[in-house]
């Protein structure tokens, strides 16, 4: 499958659309409650999905997923590279994996953060966004973080 598409369902559930003709045509996969996915071309028919029964893995390009042992509790997850999977957990703290079974904590985002999104756009450059509508940025994997805009004024600071 080449095109994914998330579409919110009640009571939390998410229904995760799949096309193999960019998008022409689409098969409707599982629902779960999905948070946030994460993928990498290199491995199309690999997604990892943060859920609220724990991180879950789908070998079939989301068709099916199966629960994650090991794995921390997620808010978000991103795949900078084939082999690494960075995440945030619900109380902002950097997490990181090869495989997905066994994590490595990097870092925190400030304050206390709690999470809404994350963007791995290397494994260097993290972005990520919080509940209060702040702007994070990292340039060290998540080890220190910048505010890049925060919601009452944009402040500019460093953490």
């Amino acid at each position: 499958m080449n095109t994914l598409s998330t579409c919110p369902q009640p009571f939390g559930q998410t229904r995760l659309w799949a096309s193999n003709d960019q998008g022409r045509t689409w098969q409707q996969g599982p629902q779960e409650a999905i948070g946030d996915l994460a993928a990498h071309a290199g491995q199309p028919q690999q997604l990892w999905a943060t859920t609220q029964d724990g991180l879950k893995l789908s070998k079939d390009g989301g068709r099916t997923f199966t629960p994650v042992t090991g794995a921390p509790a997620l808010a978000a997850i991103d795949r900078p590279t084939e082999d690494l999977l960075v995440a945030l957990t619900p109380d902002g703290h950097v997490m990181t994996s090869r495989q997905g079974t066994s994590w490595s904590k990097r870092g925190a985002l400030p304050d206390g953060a709690q999470p809404t999104v994350l963007a791995a756009v290397t494994s260097s450059r993290l972005l990520a966004a919080d509940t209060a509508n702040t702007i994070y940025e990292s340039t060290d994997g998540g080890r220190t973080w910048n505010v890049l805009y925060r919601a009452e004024g944009g402040a500019h600071t460093e953490h």
